[in-house]
């Protein structure tokens, strides 16, 4: 879900409530723009840039991600969908050891792994939480 970063001003655009997924993309010299995303029922990516390979003083998110929200309000009929694969759990991850910590603790983030295979070493924080209600919390917003 775009919630962060150059991408959440997506939700500029459409309506309340529909959540997507997706990227910016800008190359280093400004000629392109691009975002690629989806929702529930329609994948789009949208680019900008000029023939001539000029410099387009766009962003991604400056760019393409208006054109892209544009159009998907208009054509996509469903916001993105969550649904956790078979054989996946979440946990709090701490984003700058990659150990595990809890909800609330510093630097953490609730990260999809593989049952079995998420990290094995533990922060500090006594603030230990997981599972699938915490993941869509993540998203949604709310507490435990």
């Amino acid at each position: 879900v775009v919630r962060e970063g150059t991408g959440k001003g997506v939700y500029r655009y459409l309506p309340q409530g529909f959540d997507v997924a997706g990227k910016t993309g800008t190359t280093n010299d400004g000629r392109d723009s691009w975002f690629a995303g989806f929702a529930g029922d329609l994948l789009a990516v949208t680019w900008i840039g000029r023939d001539d390979n000029g410099s387009t003083g766009l962003t991604g998110g400056t760019g393409a991600l208006k054109v892209w929200a544009h159009f998907m309000a208009q054509a996509s009929e469903r916001p993105l969908g969550y649904r956790m694969p078979d054989g996946m759990e979440t946990v709090w991850i701490d984003d700058q050891s990659g150990f595990l910590t809890g909800k609330g603790c510093p630097n953490s983030r609730l990260i999809p792994f593989i049952t079995g295979s998420e990290p094995r070493q533990s922060t500090n924080c006594a603030a230990r939480s997981t599972g699938i209600k915490d993941w869509f919390q993540s998203l949604f917003g709310g507490d435990n």
